[in-house]
């Protein structure tokens, strides 16, 4: 049920140049508000306009400190009233400058919290394919400035670093957000390790808008299992390859979904989808016996594992990141450690030798998905943390 209070919303977001989940939870989160009564004002800057080395360069500036977004903010708090400022993607574009403008103005500032940015300058805590947390917990990111983390440039990294140093410096962390939301308790946890204050750092995941396709509509095939996402090593294609090499079993097939720069091997049963529209992937979902999510790296939260549970479909994961947050060993899927394809072996002949594990584990997250990852349940989530970080206006 939606909150009684609704809430004037003045959202940010910084769109990347390659359209990714990032922008879809943005998106999600202004439809939800709106179609919820709240009335939601949404800013966006886009990486678009920064395909040119002096764009670029501009950009780096700004994104410790960015004028036109601080007055573009003020202005917007000056000429209208909000309960809230609430800050999708800052980077590099909008900068913490406006939380300066919010501030001013005595309206509290929410910070979604979707990456690693704060706490590494790649913002992926992955290094040459292996997690790294070397930079967690300092002020000065100085490992990835060495080892050029971001965009492969010792410069560009240098910049990102600034960013952070400079407003841990200032305080701007402590003093100028009322909250951080945070999209995976692992998450949380590594910006609490980057000494982000541990009462200001809340959890919400994200959510998706999924059609529920009913097994007499798309009849599951229980010997089919799915991987969907980047061909790309660290979201564990080869050894998901590697895995079902191992498998044995003649009636069983693997479909791959999405693109990327790995070679499209992998025997008879093994077919490439390529990339397909949402609907077309929620309808592979809700035929295919299982969701495969093999990844190598801490992946802030996943998606992939939300969009099979609200079709009824189990997951098998890795044990690293916001994922291991997300898939319930033996609840709603099954966990197994990352870069061990013997393990993962197990696990997918699990199911495919007992469907109807497959099957109970599928309703378990069918019920998983409405009670925490659906529209309704998120929008009560992001009223209660606006209910939290303002004061109702008398």
């Amino acid at each position: 049920m939606s909150s009684a209070r609704k809430f004037r919303v003045l959202m940010l977001h910084n769109a990347y140049q390659v359209r990714g989940g990032e922008e879809e939870s943005a998106e999600s989160e202004v439809r939800v508000l709106r179609d919820a009564g709240h009335h939601v004002t949404y800013l966006t800057a886009h990486n678009d306009s920064l395909r040119t080395r002096r764009a670029a360069a501009s950009a780096a500036v700004a994104a410790v400190w960015n004028p036109m977004w601080h007055r573009k903010v003020a202005q917007h708090l000056a000429e209208e009233r909000f309960d809230v400022l609430h800050v999708q993607n800052m980077f590099p574009q909008i900068s913490p400058s406006v939380y300066y403008a919010a501030r001013k103005a005595k309206v509290p500032v929410l910070q979604a919290v979707r990456n690693y940015r704060f706490a590494c300058p790649s913002a992926t805590m992955l290094r040459e394919g292996a997690p790294c947390s070397d930079c967690v917990g300092r002020v000065i990111k100085t490992p990835g400035m060495r080892h050029a983390c971001y965009r492969q440039s010792r410069l560009a990294s240098a910049t990102v670093a600034a960013v952070s140093g400079a407003h841990k410096v200032m305080g701007t962390w402590r003093s100028c957000v009322d909250r951080y939301v945070a999209i995976s308790t692992y998450v949380a946890d590594v910006l609490q390790q980057d000494g982000f204050p541990a009462h200001k750092i809340s959890v919400k995941p994200c959510f998706a808008y999924q059609e529920h396709f009913a097994t007499e509509e798309l009849p599951r095939d229980d010997q089919l299992a799915l991987f969907v996402g980047r061909l790309s090593p660290e979201k564990g294609v080869p050894q998901l390859l590697e895995a079902w090499s191992r498998l044995n079993l003649p009636n069983a097939k693997l479909h791959i979904i999405g693109e990327g720069t790995l070679p499209r091997t992998g025997g008879p049963s093994v077919e490439f989808l390529g990339r397909l529209s949402s609907v077309e992937v929620q309808k592979a979902m809700a035929q295919a016996a299982f969701v495969v999510m093999p990844g190598t790296w801490a992946e802030p939260f996943g998606r992939v594992a939300v969009e099979a549970f609200s079709q009824s479909t189990p997951v098998i994961a890795s044990d690293v990141g916001g994922v291991a947050s997300t898939v319930l060993h033996d609840v709603t899927g099954q966990q197994v450690p990352r870069n061990d394809p013997t393990t993962l072996a197990h696990a997918m002949r699990r199911y495919l030798l007992d469907p109807s594990l497959a099957q109970a584990h599928g309703r378990t997250a069918r019920q998983h998905y409405v009670d925490r990852y659906s529209p309704a349940a998120n929008l009560s989530m992001i009223e209660s943390i606006y209910e939290e970080i303002t004061v109702p206006t008398p």
